[in-house]
């Protein structure tokens, strides 16, 4: 039974390695994959990827303040809903509440990185067939075993950064779709396959952008250094816009990499 943690980020990342490893332990008969843990070197991540989505039984988002409007983080989320069924994609929510939620993520049953919600977590968890490989009391005491050892490690988990100002969401789904597109390519058909001249242009694009939002940065950071080192408080809009630019570059970013991910699996084609 195939479980697949989603992860956008340093903290979530860290998040979706303890958890991997616990459920190995709690629900012995899961086979927990993320892409930090099990993408073995030399592989076309894109293709492990697409299998792993298409393969899993449940499905679990490690959401932080720093990646929950993350379009990578989405865009996966969005891949396992649209191939599990109802009820076994859960949101995992880890400094933040139900509240802070938005959608598409909030039209799931969020749970929290609480000891009661964990227990629900790998309850459901166990519910996947073959249900009957472990009995339910036997998920229990291993949860209870476990729990010591589980608990000192999310307390060594590194806090999330800053959070980054939200975008609109029109901006966000452009990304993602963007981002599905291009992945879906790599598994579709060749006569289905975006023209090679057009990934170069969108390539082109992408790589001329991530340039100007790291030139405008460079800008927004002397002047944030400005304020700084004159002791002066940094006006609301200058931060604002700041925080803004730096989520749209590891955005622009994460398109710019699947697609040359694309190019280089197309051959130019």
């Amino acid at each position: 039974m195939h479980v697949f943690i989603s992860w956008s980020g340093e903290t979530s990342r860290a998040l979706a390695l303890v958890l991997q490893d616990w459920l190995k332990v709690v629900v012995q008969h899961s086979s927990p994959w993320m892409s930090h843990a099990d993408l073995d070197p030399g592989k076309r991540w894109s293709i492990e990827l697409a299998q792993q989505l298409g393969s899993s039984d449940f499905g679990i988002a490690c959401v932080t303040t720093e990646n929950i409007a993350s379009p990578w983080l989405l865009f996966e989320a969005g891949a396992l809903a649209k191939s599990l069924e109802q009820g076994r994609l859960v949101p995992l929510l880890y400094g933040l509440d139900h509240t802070q939620l938005a959608p598409p993520l909030s039209q799931f049953q969020a749970l929290t990185v609480s000891r009661d919600d964990l227990l629900r977590l790998v309850l459901a968890i166990r519910k996947i067939p073959p249900a009957d490989a472990v009995s339910e009391e036997t998920t229990k005491a291993a949860f209870d075993a476990t729990w010591a050892s589980l608990e000192a490690k999310l307390k060594l988990l590194p806090p999330p950064r800053v959070e980054l100002e939200p975008r609109d969401s029109d901006t966000v789904l452009g990304e993602i779709l963007a981002i599905v597109r291009r992945l879906d390519q790599t598994t579709a058909n060749t006569q289905h396959s975006l023209g090679g001249s057009k990934r170069i242009e969108a390539l082109s694009w992408l790589i001329a952008e991530v340039r100007d939002v790291e030139a405008s940065l460079v800008q927004y950071e002397a002047s944030l250094r400005f304020f700084n080192e004159r002791g002066s408080t940094v006006p609301d809009d200058l931060e604002k816009q700041y925080r803004v630019l730096r989520y749209r570059r590891e955005s622009l970013i994460q398109a710019r990499d699947a697609l040359a991910t694309l190019e280089q699996y197309s051959g130019g084609s």
